[in-house]
């Protein structure tokens, strides 16, 4: 053989092996995806078990139709009956004809915070007592004023991204009390 040829044939042996590690290693990181992914899953689907679903608590989510606004509503289903809304008049209406314990908005754009804003007036008008979950990103834990008012009017703000286990926590609490009220 001459040099050449084993030059060839070298480098052509040091590509199939990187290109078997590369393989490798991306078979290692989706079968790690996977196994994370289903621990998620077995985390949700043991909590619902605790919660009776005889009964479950209506509540509204307010938002336009996102990525994040469908990962939680799929989590929401769980515990509640739920209640999806991105119009304000059919919000506002839905609220006037039911008693709702929890409303779950999505302040972020797409979503238009004056209509966020005038979702909350409108429940809080109708039922002092209802609870107001509303969700910001992440600014470094600063509250951006829209968001700061709902606050200091007693909405529960959480950050995105969503924690599951926070709002699990938030919801039996909240739909405790409900149950207690309406027993």
């Amino acid at each position: 053989m001459s040099f050449d040829q084993n030059k060839a044939n070298l480098l052509q042996q040091l590509q199939k092996q990187k290109h078997d590690q590369i393989m490798r290693q991306r078979g290692l990181e989706a079968q790690n995806r996977l196994r994370d992914k289903g621990q998620e899953q077995n985390v949700a689907r043991v909590s619902p078990q605790e919660i009776d679903d005889s009964r479950k608590a209506p509540v509204a989510i307010f938002g336009v139709k996102t990525p994040f606004m469908a990962t939680l509503k799929s989590l929401l289903q769980q515990y509640c009956q739920i209640h999806e809304f991105d119009n304000i008049d059919r919000a506002s209406d839905y609220l006037f004809a039911n008693q709702v314990p929890i409303a779950v908005m999505d302040m972020d754009p797409p979503n238009d915070w004056k209509a966020c804003h005038d979702f909350f007036s409108t429940g809080k008008t109708i039922n002092p007592s209802l609870q107001y979950i509303v969700y910001q990103k992440d600014e470094l834990y600063q509250l951006e004023e829209p968001v700061e008012i709902l606050q200091k009017q007693g909405a529960t703000i959480l950050k995105k991204p969503l924690d599951r286990m926070e709002l699990v926590d938030l919801l039996k609490k909240i739909i405790a009390e409900w149950k207690e009220k309406n027993a």
